[in-house]
């Protein structure tokens, strides 16, 4: 008895540790060591590298991820690949590689295992739900714990406040999906070249979510469909205001400038897309930089400078 007192003792203060640790959701090396040392089931959800600026999805599911957190407090991670890239390569269960979509990873209490259900948030909900619940240790350790006051932060949650905060990650899943929805409508419009249409679903969406920045970048490309590039270039530049390193958002604004013939104005901005520093999520490719680099040659070459 005393054992199994002293063993719950030791992973209730390693899992206070890693509460400390890391700021709100976010995983470090050392979180992450922490984690592959608990026998309690935990999710991650894995940012790669290019997932946190735009094009990327990321940033928007971020909501309901941290109202799951509060329902299940240290159960629920983040980890970042731009901040952290060697975790992403070999600390597990496969090797992140760079994507606009994000990854969540399940620590079943002895290994990372991808999830591979729905891709849908209202899916993960579930799927992390089921497993938390089903983690017997959970009220055992809290008990035992108690008695030293090294109680593990799930355990500061009873099952009322869970139900509310729950409901709470479900609305945002469910609010994330509607969203979705409007956006993948509004590009099935522009594909079947209906941008008025597109225009208008993307104006009512954007009064609702104006800092969403693709969709200011699907409203750009509506605008252009549509003959009107000075909203086009009023798109861009509301997108550059949110994230003015991004290179991708650059050379959307180079291109719509090029429209215009407002050559100097392209050739600062691709100038600015080449600058973002390499490796890290503002920054193109190396395939991205090659192609940045022969359309500022095009574009100084209609500017007469060579």
């Amino acid at each position: 008895v005393l054992y199994k007192r002293a063993q719950a003792r030791m992973t209730a203060s390693m899992f206070v540790w890693l509460f400390a640790c890391c700021s709100s959701l976010e995983l470090d090396e050392q979180g992450l060591d922490a984690i592959k040392h608990s026998s309690r089931p935990m999710a991650l959800k894995v940012d790669p590298r290019g997932c946190e600026r735009a094009p990327g999805t990321c940033s928007p599911l971020n909501d309901m991820w941290s109202k799951l957190e509060a329902a299940w407090p240290g159960r629920i991670w983040r980890l970042s690949c731009e901040a952290h890239p060697d975790l992403c390569v070999g600390a597990l269960s496969r090797p992140i590689q760079d994507a606009r979509e994000p990854t969540f990873q399940i620590w079943t209490g002895q290994e990372f295992q991808t999830y591979s259900g729905p891709p849908s948030p209202l899916a993960l909900i579930t799927a992390v739900s089921r497993l938390f619940n089903g983690d017997v240790t959970l009220t055992k350790q809290c008990n035992e714990a108690k008695e030293d006051e090294a109680i593990p932060h799930s355990c500061d949650v009873d099952a009322t406040q869970r139900e509310h905060k729950m409901a709470m990650a479900v609305d945002a899943a469910k609010q994330y999906e509607q969203r979705r929805h409007t956006l993948r409508k509004a590009e099935a419009l522009l594909e079947a070249k209906e941008a008025s249409k597109a225009r208008g679903l993307l104006l009512d969406y954007l009064e609702t979510w104006p800092t969403h920045i693709n969709a200011l970048l699907i409203a750009k490309s509506a605008a252009e469909m549509a003959g009107d590039p000075n909203a086009a270039l009023d798109f861009a530049r509301r997108a550059l205001t949110f994230e003015p390193n991004n290179a991708r958002l650059h050379s959307s604004m180079a291109a719509t400038l090029f429209a215009l013939g407002q050559l100097d104005e392209a050739s600062s901005h691709l100038e600015q897309a080449l600058a973002a520093p390499s490796g890290t999520h503002d920054a193109e490719d190396t395939n991205g930089q090659r192609q940045l680099r022969a359309y500022l040659a095009q574009v100084r070459r209609q500017m007469g400078g060579g």
